[in-house]
């Protein structure tokens, strides 16, 4: 026996007068697992990872998203700029003549002539800086819409046929602000417009024909506002409500008054061509003092002129209307309008 561990009770009251204690010692050890494995940590961290660069991606859309709305808004408020530069410069140059008039008669001195002049010449300075700033505007807003070094991609198509007025004015409105619209050109000899899968594009198995995405829409007139809006760079729509009701004026009256007019005296036996005169008179009027109808150029100029450039348009006489005659041979000198000429097939010999 190496050690006999004391016990009774004289060795209990010997240890306590001693003080001579045994030392006791307790320990325990718990463990709990944090991780099963190596694994488990690694799938921890790519989650970090994962959460992390979402939160990067949204913030990155939101400041994609921000700039877009931001340039948009820039375009608007420069157009407005433009818009109210054009009015003001037009004002001065009345002002002008008017002052001008006045001292020819003797109603008034130099000195206001001079100063309608001053008046001018800044009015028409305004008036290009309000157009360098909206061509900028423009630019940028082109810019923040295409990722870099990437083309644009065409997601709208237009179904058409370019020989019929009704076509020509939305394929031209199209190549003139060169929009990114794939155009389809219809086969009549394939009875195209007939399929089943085109008469769920437009029910009425006619052209034009838009389809943007899940959007089908049909009907000349409104698929060119509805490009013009989605598209807001061509400045082809007003944007006060007074001015969008005077372009709907304009295409009732090409819809309910011309068209039906030029139709009538095409199948007509006897062509009296002076029955267009009253309209072209009407048309004259509103162009009097104005390169295009609504002032610049827009989706009315399209939808009107497309008509006048037709076979029987061109034999009309706009000699008593000089103002129609100018903004004609305006109107054919664009760019969509001079692409979407069709030439007549030679005869053979």
């Amino acid at each position: 026996i190496s050690n006999v561990i004391p016990g009774g009770y004289s060795d209990a009251l010997r240890l306590l007068s001693q003080r001579d204690f045994p030392t006791w010692n307790l320990s325990m050890t718990l463990s709990y697992p944090i991780g099963g494995s190596n694994a488990d940590a690694q799938y921890a961290r790519a989650r970090v990872q994962r959460n992390q660069s979402t939160a990067r991606l949204r913030a990155l859309e939101l400041q994609v998203a921000t700039e877009v709305t931001n340039t948009a808004l820039t375009v608007q408020s420069n157009l407005r700029r433009v818009e109210a530069a054009e009015a003001a410069r037009a004002l001065a140059e009345r002002r002008l003549d008017a002052e001008q008039s006045k001292f020819e008669v003797g109603l008034q001195t130099n000195f206001f002539v001079v100063q309608a002049q001053r008046d001018l010449a800044d009015a028409q300075n305004a008036e290009l800086r309000a157009l360098a700033d909206d061509r900028k505007s423009l630019v940028n807003f082109e810019r923040v819409q295409e990722a870099p070094g990437q083309p644009r991609i065409a997601a709208v198509r237009l179904y058409t046929l370019t020989v019929t007025p009704n076509n020509r004015k939305v394929e031209a409105f199209v190549r003139h602000f060169k929009l990114p619209v794939d155009l389809h050109h219809v086969s009549f000899k394939d009875r195209e417009t007939q399929s089943p899968a085109y008469l769920e594009i437009n029910p009425m198995g006619k052209v034009p024909a838009l389809v943007d995405g899940d959007f089908r829409l049909w009907e000349s007139n409104a698929i060119l506002t509805y490009l013009a809006t989605v598209f807001p760079e061509t400045r082809a729509l007003p944007t006060d409500p007074r001015g969008r009701a005077d372009l709907d004026r304009w295409l009732h009256w090409q819809s309910c008054h011309l068209m039906p007019a030029m139709g009538a005296l095409k199948v007509a036996e006897e062509k009296d061509l002076g029955k267009i005169d009253p309209l072209l008179r009407i048309l004259d009027q509103q162009l009097a003092g104005r390169e295009y109808l609504l002032g610049s150029l827009g989706v009315a100029d399209f939808a009107i002129a497309a008509y006048l450039m037709t076979k029987l348009g061109r034999q009309l006489d706009y000699t008593p209307v000089p103002n129609v005659a100018e903004w004609l041979a305006r109107m054919g000198a664009l760019r969509g309008f001079v692409e979407t000429q069709v030439k007549a097939p030679v005869a053979a010999a």
